[in-house]
Parts: C-alpha cells; structure tokens; sequence
C-alpha cells in the first residue's frame, strides 16, 4: 500500500490500478505473463497501450502490451524500476494478443492455468534441448 503510494507520486501521469487475485481471476494474463499466485503475496504488472483505441466505434482494435515483476511479491525499488523502465521505453514488454477479462477465481479456471503453465513449461523445456530431435518418421521414405 504504502509503495503504491508512492508511485502515483513518483508517476503522476502512469494510470494504476489493483485487482485482489485472491477472489478475482485474470483470464489471459495469469498463466500466460504473471508469476504464480503465492497465498499472501501480491504480483506486480505494468501495461502499455501499443496501439489502437478503446472505443468501440474505432475500427481500429486496442492493442497492448505487458512486463510484470518476475517474482511474486513486491517492493516500491523493483516496482518503481519495472514502471520508470515501461515509462522510458527501456523495459522489454510482451504483446498480449487479446485483452485481459476479470472473473470470479474458481477452482476451474485455476485448473486451466495450471495446465496451461505445465504446456508452456514442457513446450520451452522441449525447445532449450534442440527442438524435435526426430530421425526418420513416417516420411522419411520419401527423402
């Protein structure tokens, strides 16, 4: 509380916000660019418009992008670092392809985003040993 605080201070034109993920679910932004939710411990991230409008006689879309703090828990030093660096254009944002939605956290949506990390995990885990290692298959009568 008190860090937020101080940041509306420090970034008097940074819009915040703040979503009790406790009760609230986040969908499609928990799994895929936060850290895990640790009981007790807040999440930190910061959102920058890309492009696009909001308004829904625009024709064009509203696109935005997100870093978050790689860890759960925060402290007014990394999170004024991770907002100064988005401020700057110095901090490396991920797009995010469709806009987050707010939901009731229940333990099914939990479940989806312990699988959709476990997907996400075994995908990069798959890609840091070299990819698809396959010799031959079915096509390699083909060759």
């Amino acid at each position: 509380k008190d860090a937020m605080s101080k940041l509306l201070v420090e970034f008097p034109r940074v819009t915040f916000a703040a979503v009790d993920t406790s009760v609230l679910y986040v969908k499609g932004l928990e799994a895929e660019y936060l850290p895990e939710m640790v009981d007790g411990q807040p999440r930190f991230a910061v959102f920058q418009k890309v492009g696009g409008s909001a308004d829904s006689s625009s024709k064009d879309r509203l696109k935005t992008s997100v870093a978050a703090l790689p860890t759960s828990g925060v402290a007014y030093g990394p999170m004024s670092n991770l907002v100064a660096g988005v401020v700057q254009k110095t901090q490396e944002m991920q797009k995010v392809p469709a806009l987050p939605t707010i939901k009731t956290r229940t333990k099914k949506l939990e479940e989806e985003e312990r699988s959709k990390r476990n997907r996400r995990q075994e995908q990069q885990k798959r890609q840091s040993e070299g990819g698809s290692t396959t010799s031959g298959g079915y096509f390699s009568d083909n060759d």
